[in-house]
């Protein structure tokens, strides 16, 4: 099956056209007309052909001058003349090859940008200096070389600059969370990899969009009359003796006889931490002028339940008591109800309690012994200890790098880097404050991307608030080189 020849740029249109068209017609005429299409020494696909043989059949004639609008407006004119003739001898496989021709060189030019257009070359020229190199395998991309790119440049390396500040619907969107589309897209992408960041740790650790700002206790009297009380502790950073007192403050506000206190102090010489680092919330005891304990009546607490994995009230940001005016009349149903949230994610696991739902502790009448519940490991007021840069760029084909090793902590598809947790809160932080660690993204094969979702995530996969705060980093994005 033969191809139709490429005809010498010297001769000049009209005579060109007239001349390929003798030879279609003559490649066309020869047929077996009994035969199909597909096995004619006529070649009307497409796909065959170089884009040197398509420019020299349209003698297209490129010079260092020309430019885009150059060499479309000869594509055209060359393509529309040969459309014509072969309508007008009735001859529609022609027509239409020579149409898929001119879709196929200029029929995607709108998506290019200025700049793209600006740099469009004709790289299959004949050049007696130049070395005929094998276009697959290792050297599959050195076809790019020629005048454009005079030192044989395979890839190019582009940094792509994101900053939350510049995202779209700033007020509709969190800094941590939002897609962004580019203003042009970044086309034959075969790597990416995070090379600097900008993270501003102003996170709360306690926070009621993360549910872990409240918990319930459950009080029985000898009276075996049962009371609730919703406890609900302000978003925020804190020091934990500021905590402690917050706390205490609630109970005594909601006239609940208990106390919470943490076995730490630094009232020593050196100014070092001394104690276990545990929280104990037990009853608050009625001392005599001596000191003593005294017998609460039978007004007292019995028992108490502490219970770290109800639900939250909706849409309630203070505490409930029994006492409390306007409070809801069926809020203790709440209690009952689980929080669908691992209880590793709630007040309790802030706070060292590693159970859910601490009961169990009881003393009887008169009893002035002092009964408590401790937790198992030491208060951290310090939020995520790691958070993970998400990157989504809407295409699948490429390597995942970020595994867990548990079922309940799988990990995210996108992620592009993990960030230790270092610097105090509340600091500006940048690379000397905090380990980011990074594995490149390769893709398995040239990608192109448009848009790019955002997303800053804690251990639990949790969107991480900033508190309108913004953050910056940069990708570093590896293309082929191409001169389109």
């Amino acid at each position: 099956m033969s191809k139709l020849k490429k005809t010498n740029d010297t001769d000049t249109d009209s005579n060109q056209i007239e001349k390929t068209i003798k030879t279609v017609l003559e490649s066309f005429n020869s047929m077996d007309l009994n035969s199909s299409p597909t096995s004619s020494d006529f070649n009307i696909n497409i796909a065959d052909y170089t884009m040197d043989e398509l420019f020299g059949l349209l003698s297209v004639n490129i010079t260092p001058t020309s430019n885009y609008d150059d060499i479309k407006a000869q594509i055209e004119k060359s393509t529309d003349n040969f459309i014509k003739q072969f309508q007008a001898l009735r001859k529609p496989d022609i027509v239409e090859f020579f149409k898929q021709v001119k879709k196929s060189l200029i029929g995607t030019s709108d998506s290019l940008s200025t700049n793209e257009k600006n740099i469009i070359t004709y790289d299959n020229m004949y050049n007696p200096t130049k070395v005929n190199v094998e276009k697959y395998g290792s050297n599959m991309f050195d076809q790019n070389n020629g005048a454009g790119n005079p030192i044989h440049r395979k890839t190019v390396t582009k940094l792509l600059n994101i900053d939350s500040r510049f995202r779209p619907n700033y007020l509709a969107s969190m800094t941590t969370d939002y897609l962004i589309d580019l203003p042009y897209p970044i086309n034959n992408v075969t790597e990416m990899t995070l090379c600097d960041l900008e993270l501003p740790s102003t996170f709360y650790p306690i926070s009621a969009s993360y549910q872990n700002n409240y918990f319930w206790i459950k009080t029985t009297n000898f009276l075996n009359k049962e009371h609730f009380y919703y406890i609900v502790i302000p978003d925020g950073n804190y020091y934990f003796q500021t905590l402690i007192t917050n706390i205490n403050n609630i109970f005594l506000g909601l006239k609940i006889n208990l106390s919470m206190s943490f076995d730490l102090n630094y009232n020593n010489v050196g100014g070092v931490g001394e104690g276990t680092g545990l929280t104990k919330i037990g009853i608050l005891t009625t001392k005599d002028l001596s000191g003593n304990n005294v017998d609460d009546g039978l007004d007292g607490i019995k028992h108490f339940e502490i219970n770290f994995n109800s639900s939250i009230i909706p849409n309630r940001t203070t505490s409930i008591g029994p006492n409390t005016s306007f409070a809801p009349s069926n809020y203790s149903e709440y209690y009952y109800i689980p929080n669908p949230i691992d209880y590793k994610q709630l007040f309790g696991w802030i706070m060292g309690f590693r159970k859910p739902f601490y009961t169990g502790q009881t003393r009887g009448v008169h009893d002035i012994d002092y009964i408590y519940y401790i937790s198992e490991s030491v208060l951290d007021l310090t939020g995520p200890k790691y958070l993970f840069l998400v990157i989504d760029d809407f295409n699948k084909s490429m390597n995942i790098n970020f595994l867990s090793a548990s079922v309940k902590g799988l990990l995210k598809d996108n992620i592009i880097a993990r960030i230790s947790q270092k610097g105090q809160l509340f600091s500006i932080q940048s690379q000397n404050d905090f380990s980011v660690y990074a594995e490149p993204r390769y893709y398995y094969g040239p990608v192109n991307i448009s848009k790019i979702q955002v997303q800053l995530i804690d251990e639990y996969g949790r969107i991480v608030e900033l508190n309108n705060k913004d953050f910056s980093f940069t990708l570093r994005l590896t293309t082929i080189y191409s001169v389109t």
